[in-house]
């Protein structure tokens, strides 16, 4: 009786940390079985890996079976990336949730490194550094950043609102899983910056501690299945662009009753997403989409630039057009 009560106790402390690992794929045969076995490497080995395969037609499901009952493999018709994370988050039962993209991996102190930054309950989330893995790359994400090794920002909001840029990847989040369910998970209706939309959010809901230890290596070159990265795809841009504008507006409804900092940077990121449409509209030769986006921006209360910017796109966007082709045919 005395034995059984304790292994309880045991299972119960173990399961207050258990960390549920979800890997989204598609079509990914090439590099998936990286990413898994960079989750299997890791020092803290209490998680369950939870690959959910989001209808791929390749041999991506021969390549997971490989790794046998390490790996939980989950199947759905394809229906992108947000809902595919969605459905690791209904199926897994850890209190903690980390995701990795099937073209990134980690490195083996990752999960160990982040849940000591999140003994604090009141930190929702944790993030790591991380670098791209080509070679010849040894910059790193956070370097813009003034503390030596590790910080928790008590107001997130103004960090993911810096017109620079927060530099936060969601393949380096730790995050509590009841706070992700709160807000309902990813927005399935968005393929591009689903990432930031949550982030958003869930930076009004608690601190974030951010390691510059790097512990993720990324994949930042093309995919000729799904368009992930940026680069100069225009047709990536369009989108992401599109999906920024609607994550920062929404944003900025839930910051009227934040600092005047935090309203101020949000209002001025949507412009700066804004101007970035018109710019794309302009250059596709849709100039009543750019008229129309630059009216927005005035309306917006914009910066001094976004503001010029925005009464060239009224008088004469074909000016816009002819800068913006001159930037993309160098």
């Amino acid at each position: 009786m005395a034995l059984a009560c304790i292994t309880e106790k045991l299972i119960r402390i173990h399961m207050d940390n258990l960390v549920s690992v979800i890997i989204p794929t598609y079509n990914r045969a090439h590099c998936v079985g990286e990413a898994v076995q960079s989750v299997l490497n890791q020092t803290y080995q209490f998680f369950e890996l939870i690959v959910v395969d989001d209808g791929s037609t390749d041999n991506t499901l021969e390549v997971l079976r490989a790794f046998g009952d390490r790996v939980r493999v989950v199947s759905q018709t394809n229906s992108g990336v947000s809902a595919a994370r969605n459905l690791g988050m209904r199926t897994a039962i850890g209190k903690y949730l980390a995701f990795l993209d099937s073209d990134d991996i980690w490195l083996p102190e990752k999960l160990e490194h982040q849940l000591k930054l999140m003994a604090d309950e009141g930190i929702i989330l944790s993030a790591t550094n991380w670098q791209s893995k080509t070679q010849n790359n040894t910059a790193s994400a956070f370097d813009f950043l003034t503390f030596e090794d590790s910080w928790i920002c008590e107001r997130p909001t103004e960090f993911v609102s810096r017109i620079g840029g927060h530099n936060i990847m969601h393949s380096s989040w730790l995050v509590r899983r009841d706070k992700l369910l709160e807000l309902g998970g990813f927005d399935a209706a968005v393929d591009l910056a689903e990432d930031n939309h949550l982030l958003f959010r869930l930076a009004f809901r608690g601190r974030f501690a951010l390691t510059k230890k790097v512990l993720l290596l990324r994949d930042t070159g093309f995919d000729d299945v799904k368009l992930t990265r940026p680069g100069n795809n225009l047709k990536y841009q369009r989108k992401a662009t599109r999906s920024m504008c609607i994550a920062t507006s929404n944003a900025r409804v839930l910051a009227f009753g934040e600092s005047k900092l935090v309203q101020r940077q949000f209002q001025r990121l949507y412009s700066y997403y804004l101007r970035r449409e018109m710019e794309l509209a302009a250059m596709d030769g849709h100039y009543w989409i750019a008229r129309r986006r630059a009216f927005e921006i005035w309306i917006n209360n914009p910066c001094a630039v976004d503001a010029f910017m925005a009464a060239v796109g009224i008088v004469a966007p074909f000016l816009i057009r002819i800068r913006e082709r001159r930037k993309y045919l160098r």
